[in-house]
């Protein structure tokens, strides 16, 4: 993935969710409950450019934690 495929933070945030849902089928409302909590984690993210993969990475990581409580 290059640089301009996520140059908004609205595209940024639909690649993470889209992975999210398609990659490691997660339901739509863990999707939205992961972007909620995790909204300035986004933004930083971003800002910086930090890889949109990394970040899924994270979020999967921290659904799969929850759900196998």
């Amino acid at each position: 993935m290059t640089a301009n495929t996520t140059r908004t933070l609205d595209r940024y945030r639909e690649v993470v969710a889209f992975a999210l849902a398609n990659t490691h089928h997660c339901p739509p409302e863990v999707i939205a409950a992961q972007m909620n909590k995790y909204e300035d984690v986004l933004r930083a993210c971003w800002s910086v450019g930090v890889a949109p993969v990394d970040v899924i990475d994270l979020l999967y990581a921290e659904w799969k934690v929850f759900r196998s409580k």
